[in-house]
């Protein structure tokens, strides 16, 4: 009798190890959509792959990864940064942006320039300094160079600080999104706005 008392218990320790297990399991993050609103932190993910990857710099062609396939020239490791449907030029991304002060620059916003045929555009990740006048960002620059994180050294060059459209701060990515989307996301009592 004691050893199916002890069974018993075994099995229900077990039994309930699992359910506990299973129901405080955090689901997988949900990425963002084609064109749709992305979160900075998914924005600077996707834009690590390529640094990651080594991704050569041309204007042809396409590079594939888990992302999609996009064309490794500056604005097109811009388009695929921001999950945009396809790679867009230096010029069309004015179109999926506005200014900002660069006061206001944070991780995943652009820096764009359209000086006369010289155009260029990189995604900002932080300053280099207290004074605000050395960008780190993340690039594909020009032949013979591969997708990476640098200083710019001489400041912002003729940039204009840019935001895309649809960069989202509200958007949860990652481990706070698995949190989010495990407690019911918007249908939960955490996405319920505050009433007074």
């Amino acid at each position: 009798m004691k050893s199916l008392h002890r069974k018993v218990l075994r099995t229900a320790a077990v039994t309930s190890a699992l359910l506990v297990a299973t129901l405080c399991a955090v689901p997988a993050a949900n990425a963002s959509s084609p064109d749709g609103p992305i979160g900075r932190g998914e924005a600077m993910d996707r834009a690590w792959s390529w640094i990651a990857e080594q991704v050569p710099y041309s204007q042809s062609g396409c590079h594939e990864n888990q992302f999609g396939c996009y064309r490794p020239d500056c604005s097109g490791y811009v388009s695929m940064a921001w999950h945009l449907s396809s790679s867009l030029t230096t010029w069309s991304l004015w179109d999926v942006t506005f200014d900002i002060p660069a006061d206001d620059l944070q991780p995943g916003d652009a820096l764009l320039r359209d000086s006369g045929g010289v155009d260029h555009v990189a995604l900002f990740v932080r300053w280099a300094d207290p004074e605000h006048t050395r960008p780190v960002v993340r690039e594909e620059y020009d032949f013979g160079h591969v997708a990476e994180e640098h200083v710019w050294n001489d400041g912002l060059r003729g940039f204009s600080p840019r935001r895309y459209n649809a960069l989202d701060d509200l958007v949860p990515y990652g481990t706070i999104a698995a949190k989010y989307d495990s407690m019911g996301g918007a249908g939960s009592v955490l996405g319920q706005p505050i009433r007074g």
